[in-house]
């Protein structure tokens, strides 16, 4: 098995079973307890030097404190008005957090679910959409090796372009953004 496999193949745990040894079945199966139902549970992971929260200890984030106006700083005010757009639909969506990083600006429900990185004149948006998600408007589309979703980036020129087609993927985005895909 390779290194790659392991992000594509079933969680799998050992349990004892009397008099057989140990058998390997997979997380969930027959009496284990789902993966989804543990994950639902665990209690959100604060950063002890930069404050925000994560579903799991030591998660990957650019640790440190942004403002959101330094990273917009040279970018043109439509930018910022196409970014306000986007967080407003979020917010529509239930609660979120919305917090500056190093190069971009993150809206958290559960896990980071859409990140807007300024530009002078567009904004990029990166949203997580159910895998088979396609669209003519994606300037790139990342696989996360994750069987249930990828990451998928649209070019925002202008407020115009955050229309219905771009609410509806803020709703998916959302709802991977709370874990839904795991219960």
């Amino acid at each position: 098995m390779t290194r790659r496999d392991l992000h594509t193949e079933p969680r799998w745990r050992l349990s004892g079973q009397p008099r057989r040894g140990l058998t390997v079945r997979p997380m969930g199966a027959r009496g284990g307890a789902p993966i989804a139902s543990a994950a639902r549970r665990r209690t959100m992971w604060t950063c002890p030097q930069c404050g925000e929260r994560f579903v799991s200890p030591n998660l990957w984030h650019s640790c440190g404190r942004y403002t959101r106006d330094a990273l917009f700083q040279k970018s043109k005010p439509h930018v910022v008005r196409i970014f306000e757009k986007v967080a407003r639909l979020a917010r529509r969506c239930g609660p979120v957090r919305v917090y500056a990083q190093k190069t971009r600006i993150v809206i958290q429900a559960r896990i980071r679910f859409l990140n807007g990185s300024p530009r002078k004149s567009l904004l990029i948006v990166g949203l997580l959409l159910p895998r088979g998600t396609t669209s003519p408007r994606f300037s790139r589309v990342e696989d996360y090796r994750s069987r249930q979703y990828v990451g998928c980036y649209l070019r925002l020129t202008s407020e115009d372009g955050v229309d219905g087609e771009v609410a509806r993927w803020i709703r998916q985005a959302y709802r991977i953004g709370r874990q839904d895909h795991l219960t």
